[in-house]
């Protein structure tokens, strides 16, 4: 049952790039990519060239990205440092060890909101 719920889950997750096995990445993905450092560690300081590539990029995407890391609903798994949208409202992922959550503190929260 376990393994079920697994495998439900991780195909409930609406990725923002490829799976391991596609060799193609999105363009929204590669735009995380480069700013990755930036939004892990992410301050006051640093963040700003970040969301304002983001918000400028013109990408389809880019909004919604922007909104759902401004929700706390944009995940990294650790095994290959893909960015992921959570389904449900952010909801834990089954295996959270293999997940971090991207976690932008209230005044960065406010800073993607403006942008």
């Amino acid at each position: 049952m376990r393994t079920f719920v697994a495998a439900l889950l991780g195909a409930l997750l609406l990725m923002i790039g490829p799976g391991p096995a596609t060799a193609q990445e999105t363009p929204v993905q590669t735009l995380l990519q480069t700013f990755r450092a930036e939004i892990e560690q992410s301050s006051r300081r640093t963040i700003g060239p970040a969301i304002d590539a983001i918000a400028g990029s013109g990408l389809a995407r880019a909004q919604e990205v922007l909104l759902r890391w401004q929700a706390r609903e944009m995940w990294l798994r650790k095994s290959d440092g893909l960015f992921y949208l959570a389904p449900n409202g952010g909801a834990t992922p089954l295996h959270s060890k293999m997940w971090t959550v991207v976690k932008p503190l209230a005044m960065l929260r406010n800073m993607i909101w403006i942008s």
